[in-house]
């Protein structure tokens, strides 16, 4: 096991981690690093301006604002369906309970995942 006492305790073994790969891609000359999405509750009041730091926030998003980035927001997936009557049955089978159902079943389907 890991010796939660000692010295090693008050170390951060993912966040020192982290540093060397923001220092190894610094030295490469890249200005950006993206820590990954944060829950939605801290993104919203990110993007109010309501607060930087909430103890409710997962500890995750703690340290991903700690770094002191920019928060925004990726625009939602979109499905592309070029065909004018199969967008239309593909909307209209969005609008009910077993439409989703049979949209999820044969988006898996034709991603390769199990039927």
């Amino acid at each position: 096991g890991f010796d939660r006492t000692g010295e090693a305790a008050h170390l951060s073994v993912p966040a020192a981690i982290r540093w060397e790969i923001i220092r190894w891609a610094k030295a490469r000359g890249y200005r950006w690093y993206d820590l990954g999405g944060l829950h939605e509750e801290a993104l919203r009041a990110l993007l109010a301006g309501e607060c930087r730091h909430s103890d409710s926030w997962p500890s995750s998003d703690q340290t991903k604002v700690a770094f002191g980035g920019s928060p925004f927001r990726y625009p939602s997936a979109v499905e592309m369906i070029n065909s004018a009557p199969v967008r239309t049955a593909y909307d209209f089978s969005r609008r009910w309970a077993g439409g989703r159902r049979l949209v999820a079943r044969a988006t898996r389907r034709f991603r390769g995942a199990t039927p």
